[in-house]
């Protein structure tokens, strides 16, 4: 936390702050309670008492009192807490807009799986991209990629694929959605090279050889649809057909569920 952050009792705030960003919350706390009148400690100490878990964070029951930068954090994580993650949401756009939030990564992975659970895409792009700033790291980069893949931001999908091939290179999830954005841009042979290579994945079939055959499949999507218990080819199929419909998230959730069949097979 920078020193013009912290206004009152800035050495004890900042304190408190380094305790928090190490994950040392029982200090937190303590210090929170040895300073009631502070509302910036007290703030803090709330929110340390949801991050460890501690029944006393279940006994909250209203929005926090006093004036403090926490204090839209505070009453998002109450409101997580009663399980109103759209107000929850609401409240979390409203700190991390204000002007030099204070970031951590637990602060951070609260908001961005909140916002992920509201399919809050805008708002988890934002978020990430203050902590990238702040911090000149990513550790969301998973969650990066599936916002942007369904703000239909396909380029932008593949340009972080890219820059962090190493990092994201075994994880399947994010390969599926590389590839039906390369799809979705028309680079056929890429996308191909890509899901091909998707652990537990091996016999794609080639877009030019089955295009013919699944453009007759589209008009069976409503059959396919209403049918119980597909067998592997027919989710296949149904996946294709999907997919040269241009309808690529329904395409992914059927892949998706084939991956998840061949993994325990």
């Amino acid at each position: 936390m920078t020193p013009n952050t912290l206004q009152s009792g800035a050495n004890l705030e900042r304190e408190s702050w380094e305790l928090f960003e190490v994950g040392s919350y029982d200090e937190v706390i303590s210090l929170a309670k040895q300073n009631p009148s502070n509302s910036l400690l007290v703030h803090l100490g709330v929110i340390a008492l949801f991050e460890s878990g501690s029944v006393d964070a279940k006994n909250l029951s209203g929005v926090a009192k006093g004036t403090s930068v926490f204090l839209p954090l505070v009453n998002a994580y109450i409101a997580s807490n009663f399980k109103n993650s759209k107000l929850a949401n609401e409240k979390l756009s409203e700190y991390f807009k204000s002007s030099n939030p204070p970031l951590c990564f637990s602060i951070v992975n609260f908001g961005v799986k909140l916002a992920m659970k509201e399919k809050d895409f805008h708002n988890v792009l934002f978020i990430i991209s203050l902590y990238k700033k702040r911090k000149k790291e990513n550790p969301f980069l998973e969650f990066e990629i599936e916002s942007l893949y369904y703000l239909n931001s396909f380029q932008e999908v593949i340009e972080v694929f890219k820059e962090n091939i190493p990092k994201l290179k075994d994880n399947r999830d994010v390969q599926m959605r590389v590839g039906l954005s390369l799809y979705s841009l028309n680079k056929f042979k890429e996308a191909e090279t890509i899901l091909k290579n998707i652990p537990g994945y091996t016999s794609l079939p080639t877009f030019e050889d089955k295009r013919n055959e699944y453009n007759e499949l589209i008009n069976q999507i409503p059959l396919l649809e209403k049918k119980k218990d597909l067998n592997k080819r027919e989710i296949s199929d149904l996946g294709f057909a999907y997919l040269f419909s241009e309808n690529y998230q329904k395409a992914e959730s059927i892949f998706m569920k084939l991956l998840a069949q061949m993994s325990v097979s």
